[in-house]
């Protein structure tokens, strides 16, 4: 919740709109893990991993302190571009095809960025099961109003990646809507948590680890580098924080 009550303050809602918004699907995460060195890199020590973690390291008195957040969010893997122009997809990560149909995306890689959107079969072309089953994604595409396959392949190659389009929005009771916050949220909080540790110096020393490839299945990538993090920083305490969205609403768990 946004708080008119003065619970999140400016800086805060200006990083979790910005990472709300950017682009990192499954296998794309380098320009969220940008954004995160740049917003605490002049307060900590920041790395990257061979698999493109970001690992924040913050010196203290106290103990030390291991945050664990991911930073993709579901999106899609381009397979094929078909004599239309049109891009085929495949998910990574848990996408729903029920959601795919007229929403904006953005396609690209880590340096190009265009946008399209979801298509499939119209509605008024649809008969019988057609009409009340979910479509699965091999029937879906992205139209990025390419005329045909050699204008689309001058721009997007197979294994470039989409994701849905879209920042952070309020809504009228104060709660925020938003693109993959169940991932940004927790990034922005761990954020947040280095911030002020390193106001007190003599708080904690904390390690946060940004992983990578967390929503890849069948197994989380990333966690190769989570290990090697957990033995070199030999933190007496750990908290591994995720937000994940089940039929009841938002959870938020965490496990020290």
């Amino acid at each position: 919740r946004k708080g008119r009550n003065g619970r999140m303050t400016t800086e805060f809602y200006t990083l979790l709109s910005a990472l709300s918004a950017e682009f990192g699907p499954t296998g794309c995460e380098c320009r969220v893990a940008a954004l995160l060195e740049n917003e605490l890199s002049g307060l900590c020590d920041c790395s990257r991993d061979r698999m493109g973690s970001l690992i924040c390291h913050l010196p203290g008195k106290g103990e030390k302190l291991l945050l664990v957040a991911h930073m993709d969010e579901a999106g899609f893997m381009v397979t094929d571009i078909d004599d239309k122009g049109y891009l085929r997809i495949a998910p990574t990560g848990n996408a729903d095809p029920a959601c795919f149909l007229g929403k904006h995306l953005t396609v690209g890689n880590e340096t190009v960025l265009l946008k399209g959107i979801g298509g499939g079969k119209v509605l008024h072309l649809t008969s019988g099961a057609e009409r009340t089953d979910s479509p699965s994604f091999d029937k879906l595409f992205i139209d990025l109003g390419f005329q045909n396959k050699e204008e689309a392949e001058k721009q997007i190659e197979k294994g470039d990646f989409a994701a849905y389009s879209g920042g952070l929005s309020e809504l009228p009771n104060g709660y925020l809507a938003g693109k993959a916050l169940e991932s940004r949220s927790m990034c922005a909080i761990a954020a947040e948590v280095l911030k002020l540790a390193a106001r007190k110096p003599v708080w904690h020393a904390v390690g946060i680890f940004f992983d990578v490839h967390q929503l890849h299945k069948p197994v989380c990538l990333g966690l190769d580098g989570l290990f090697r993090f957990f033995s070199v920083f030999q933190a007496e305490g750990h908290v591994i924080a995720h937000c994940h969205v089940r039929k009841d609403g938002i959870v938020l768990e965490h496990h020290a």
